[in-house]
């Protein structure tokens, strides 16, 4: 019990002197989980949902932007951690967040399309794809910041690049001079169309990072194949990256809780005046 007190001082301490020092600490991730498939034998949600869920709270993830999240899942995971979500339920692209930590003063989902209409599919796309974003303050510091979370098509060679610019175009329509973090699964590695769309105006958390750990590949297909990274956090310049990590973990004998890492920051919303 003393331990426990003494911790808590000591967090709160932490968080008084980061409030004086203008600074506002977030730990946030993006997450691919993979959806709830019979076909994926051993690899089943039912059987990954815990370790999981343990990944998100070992390493106190403050928001988690979610990829593939059919509704069971998003239940379970509100079931078994205290997040709060974003998002239109059945919809697989929810934004988790802490609650009493963050107050949530806005959100919105569209679609990428050329019409951007609500189910439409755009280009040549296989499925209907969509943008989730959050404008949230920080309830310690009164920081606000926005979180844009998305899933790029995996078939469209023309509808990555043209959502990839389109959600770049609505963030400049919604954000005036806020940080902004940009997560997801966009499909798309860092040599394509796609990821030059977003990088002409944000920047990839990874490079940004003076200290990296885990693996530079992201999606893996339970352990498979070599991991490709198509999995990205990028914020503007209003945004110091701490430290990254992809974090690689088994739950035991080469099971993963999904077929994708989670990509993680420790980040710092940088003073207004700089």
């Amino acid at each position: 019990m003393k331990k426990l007190v003494l911790l808590s001082i000591i967090t709160l301490t932490i968080s008084v002197i980061n409030v004086i020092a203008g600074d506002t600490h977030i730990r946030i991730s993006t997450y691919n989980i993979r959806g709830d498939e019979p076909r994926d034998g051993p690899s089943q949600w039912v059987f990954r949902k815990d370790s999981l869920c343990k990944i998100m709270l070992e390493n106190d993830f403050d928001i988690v932007c979610f990829q593939e999240a059919v509704q069971a899942q998003l239940e379970d995971v509100l079931e078994i951690t205290p997040y709060a979500f974003v998002g239109i339920r059945g919809l697989y692209n929810p934004i988790l967040y802490k609650s009493d930590k963050y107050e949530l003063l806005h959100t919105e989902t569209f679609w990428l399309s050329e019409t951007m209409e609500i189910l439409s599919k755009g280009w040549d796309g296989k499925y209907d794809r969509y943008c989730t974003w959050a404008k949230f303050r920080d309830r310690l510091s009164g920081r606000v910041f926005f979180v844009f979370n998305t899933h790029l098509d995996h078939r469209g060679i023309i509808a990555r690049p043209a959502a990839a610019a389109l959600i770049v175009q609505q963030i400049k329509r919604f954000v005036k001079d806020e940080p902004v973090f940009f997560c997801g699964d966009m499909n798309s590695t860092d040599d394509t169309e796609a990821y030059q769309a977003i990088t002409s105006e944000f920047l990839d958390s990874r490079l940004l990072a003076p200290k990296i750990y885990g693996p530079v590949g992201t999606a893996h297909n339970f352990g498979k194949v070599e991991p490709v990274k198509i999995d990205y956090i990028f914020v503007n310049d209003k945004i110091e990256v701490v430290d990254y990590s992809t974090i690689d973990e088994e739950y035991g004998n080469g099971f993963y809780p999904s077929d994708h890492y989670p990509v993680f920051i420790n980040a710092i919303l940088k003073p207004d005046n700089e």
